[in-house]
C-alpha cells in the first residue's frame, strides 16, 4: 500500500546524551541537596549551572519576599497619596507622607543588611 507518511522527528540540537557520574560522601550529598533546594533547582540543574557559570544565584528568601511586598505596599500608598494631593492639596497628605517616608527608610536599611 502507501508509504508511511509519519513525520520523522529530527534529533534536537544540544540534546543531552552524555552522563557524568561522581561519588559523594553522605555529607557532601546533603550539602549539594541543601544548596540546590535553596536555589530552587533540581540537583542536576544546580550542578550544571555551577559547572558552566561558576555560580548560582539563589531565589529570594521568605524575608526578602516580605521586604519586596512591603515596598510594593508603600508604592501603592504613595500613589494614593499623590492622587489625594492632586485633589485636596499637599497639606492634606503631608503627615501621612512623612510616616511613609520613615517606613521606606526602614525597609531600605533592611535591604542593605
Amino acid at each position: 500500500m502507501g508509504e508511511d507518511k509519519r513525520k520523522v522527528r529530527k534529533k534536537e540540537e544540544g540534546k543531552r546524551t552524555r552522563k557524568v557520574a561522581i561519588k559523594l560522601s553522605v555529607e557532601e550529598h546533603q550539602l549539594l541537596d541543601n544548596r540546590s533546594q535553596a536555589a530552587g533547582l533540581y540537583m542536576a540543574a544546580y550542578v550544571r549551572k555551577m559547572i558552566f557559570k561558576g555560580k548560582v544565584i539563589p531565589r529570594f528568601t521568605e524575608e526578602e519576599k516580605g521586604l519586596f511586598r512591603g515596598l510594593i505596599d508603600l508604592s501603592n500608598t504613595l500613589h494614593q497619596l499623590q492622587t489625594i494631593a492632586q485633589n485636596q492639596g499637599c497639606s492634606a497628605v503631608t503627615p501621612t507622607l512623612e510616616i511613609q517616608c520613615a517606613l521606606i527608610d526602614q525597609l531600605l536599611k533592611k535591604f542593605k543588611q
